[in-house]
C-alpha cells in the first residue's frame, strides 16, 4: 500500500510540474501561419511567426513578436515579388480556463511595425510601406514534457491562425 501511494504521489508531483504558466517561466513558441494578413497572389513563403515571452508574474508575461512571409503575384508579363515582416512586444494573461496542468490558455495584445516590400520588374515604380500595428490574440500551450510543447493562436498578426513548436525555458 505504501508503494502504491508513494507512486500516485510522484504522479502528481509530476503532474504539478507541467503547471501552465508560472512567474519566470520563459517560452518560445515558432509556427507556421494560415490564412496571411497580408498575402497578395500566391504564397512562395507561408506565414511564419516566434514569440518569445517571459512570465513577470503567475498570470502576466511580456515579450516579443517577429512574423515574415512573401508572396509574388504575376500579371500581364510582369511579376511583383511581396515581402511582409512584423516586430512588436507583446504582453499575455495568462488564465486556467480548462483546469488541465497540461494546457496554458492566454490572451493577450501585441503593438508593433510591420515592413510591406514590392519588388516590381514592370514598368514605374515599386513601393514600400510600413506602419503601426497592433493585434489582440487568444492561444493555448499544449505541454508534452516539461520543456517542450505545441501551441496555438488565433489573432491578427503575420496570419490569422498559428500553429507550431513551444520550448520552455
Amino acid at each position: 500500500m505504501k508503494k502504491i501511494l508513494m507512486i500516485l504521489s510522484l504522479v502528481a508531483i509530476s503532474e504539478m510540474a507541467l503547471a501552465q504558466h508560472e512567474a519566470g517561466d520563459k517560452n518560445l513558441n515558432v509556427g507556421l501561419g494560415l490564412g496571411s494578413t497580408f498575402a497578395s497572389g500566391s504564397t512562395t513563403i507561408p506565414p511564419l511567426g516566434a514569440s518569445f515571452e517571459i512570465g513577470i508574474k503567475d498570470e502576466i508575461s511580456v515579450g516579443g513578436y517577429l512574423g515574415y512571409s512573401a508572396s509574388e503575384l504575376k500579371s500581364g508579363g510582369f511579376t511583383a515579388k511581396y515581402s511582409y515582416t512584423i516586430i512588436g512586444v507583446r504582453g499575455s494573461y495568462h488564465y486556467d480556463l480548462l483546469g488541465d496542468p497540461k494546457i496554458d490558455t492566454y490572451g493577450g495584445l501585441m503593438l508593433g511595425y510591420n515592413v510591406a516590400g514590392v519588388d516590381w520588374d514592370g514598368p514605374g515604380n515599386a513601393a514600400s510601406a510600413g506602419g503601426v500595428s497592433y493585434s489582440l490574440y487568444v492561444g493555448g500551450r499544449y505541454a508534452f514534457s516539461d520543456k517542450v510543447g505545441a501551441f496555438a493562436e488565433l489573432g491578427y498578426g503575420i496570419a490569422y491562425l498559428q500553429l507550431g513548436a513551444n520550448v520552455k525555458f
